[in-house]
């Protein structure tokens, strides 16, 4: 099976707000939320964050949807026990559907970000499957604060970094 990734477009959102609401709603990190009023509050959230942020989708040769990746490529600190930890990009959500799963895809969906699991990145939120899968990103560190502060954006990636400072120099 051929995996393509490429940037969502606004014919992807639906998909990508849709599965990253469901799939987020069983998170322990959704506390004291009814969940009747869970679509009403998060939703908005989603949107802002599909807005603000850098997403990639995965798909099949028919364009079939399998899964994605919203991210901010940016490298920042993040302070842990006094000490500043530097990560190189921060991951809000990722998500393969369940039919595609145990394929590759996430993998595939983080290379396209510049992100790889066992590098040191950030992530926003904490699922049922982010703790099964601990073991495929040992140096993450999970990081709320980024996406509650309005400080996600579609960041730079390093090629875009480089060329800024050389063009300093």
């Amino acid at each position: 099976m051929t995996v393509h990734i490429r940037p969502a477009t606004d014919d992807d959102r639906a998909f990508v707000l849709s599965n990253w609401s469901s799939s987020y709603r069983s998170s322990q990190d959704v506390s004291y939320v009814p969940m009747r009023r869970y679509a009403a509050m998060y939703r908005p959230v989603f949107e802002e964050h599909f807005d603000a942020a850098r997403v990639l989708v995965a798909h099949g040769e028919l364009g079939v949807l399998m899964g994605f990746i919203v991210y901010d490529p940016s490298s920042y600190g993040v302070r842990r026990n006094g000490v500043v930890v530097n990560v190189d990009g921060y991951v809000l959500y990722v998500c393969v559907g369940e039919d595609f799963r145990r394929r590759g895809i996430a993998k595939k969906l983080f290379a396209a970000a510049g992100i790889p699991p066992t590098s040191r990145f950030a992530y926003a939120a904490r699922t049922r499957w982010s703790w099964l899968l601990r073991h495929k990103i040992p140096a993450a560190v999970y990081d709320t604060y980024r996406a509650r502060y309005d400080e996600v954006g579609k960041g730079d990636t390093n090629e875009q970094r480089a060329e800024s400072e050389a063009a300093v120099r």
